[in-house]
């Protein structure tokens, strides 16, 4: 865009604006109509790589690197003003979930009353909870810690304090804490 503006600036000798009387046609002093298109090729290309690169990052977003088999699955629930999770063996707990570190940890979040966004904020993972929809969302947790859960919708007057948290524990021990939690 540089360029063109100093290619074809104004310059002593070409019609300005003003000089152009009514019905009278501009001499064709400016502009090409190979620069025209080859101008409108290269942004189309721009835009174009730009497209693809942005499909690429929507799909490593949305698709977890593993199957559902391979994964920890845990369903989230949210709710005014707090956050639900339910394992596959039937633990359910309320504002604290326990993951394994290294295990892709799939969350399919919906909500029981209000439009609510759960997020990771450590981990980037955002994903909108909406009544009678199961959104996914997935996540790596790579440390040991604890990882802050939050909504950022607002969601009524207990907004802020609808925070949860989320446990990367080793595998050993949240295996231990899965099988000694697990409902008989």
């Amino acid at each position: 865009m540089i360029y063109v503006a100093i290619k074809y600036r104004y310059r002593p000798g070409l019609q300005t604006q003003e000089e152009i009387k009514p019905g009278e046609i501009p001499t064709p002093s400016r502009g090409k109509i190979g620069a025209i298109v080859l101008f409108i090729i290269l942004m189309a290309g721009i835009l174009f790589g730009l497209l693809l690169g942005t499909l690429n990052a929507v799909s490593f977003i949305e698709k977890p690197p593993v199957s559902e088999e391979e994964a920890l699955v845990i369903e989230v629930t949210g709710f005014q003003w707090g956050w639900r999770f339910k394992y596959p063996n039937g633990i359910e707990t309320v504002g604290l979930a326990y993951v394994p570190v290294g295990k892709v940890v799939i969350f399919k979040v919906t909500s029981d009353d209000v439009f609510h966004t759960f997020s990771i904020p450590a981990l980037k993972v955002k994903i909108d909870a909406i009544p009678g929809r199961v959104n996914t969302a997935w996540a790596q947790f790579d440390f040991p810690g604890n990882y802050r859960v939050q909504c950022y919708e607002l969601c009524g007057v207990g907004h802020a304090e609808m925070i949860g948290e989320i446990r990367a524990v080793p595998e050993d021990a949240f295996n231990l804490w899965y099988e000694a939690n697990a409902p008989k």
